[in-house]
């Protein structure tokens, strides 16, 4: 799982790609729930929001439209690269 604590202003956001494996290729569909499971944990540790940075065009996209009471998810409308 790639990730980056980034701080933007006074806010830190955790960026992770969890639907590429380092070599740029896809991943399983349950590697890719363990990766998310991960970053969910270590965004709640850290008490940072999580960003997706790709979606992984998969069968079962929900996931990536899951919400959290413990952590924010950003959203993926309104940002830009």
């Amino acid at each position: 799982m790639d990730h980056l604590l980034a701080r933007f202003g006074a806010r830190q956001v955790l960026l992770v790609d969890v639907s590429s494996s380092p070599e740029g290729h896809g991943v399983g569909y349950g590697i890719m729930l363990k990766r998310i499971e991960r970053a969910l944990r270590f965004g709640r540790a850290m008490q940072v929001p999580v960003f997706y940075v790709r979606e992984a065009p998969s069968i079962n996209t929900a996931v990536f439209h899951l919400r959290s009471a413990d952590v924010e998810i950003l959203p993926r409308h309104g940002w830009r690269a």
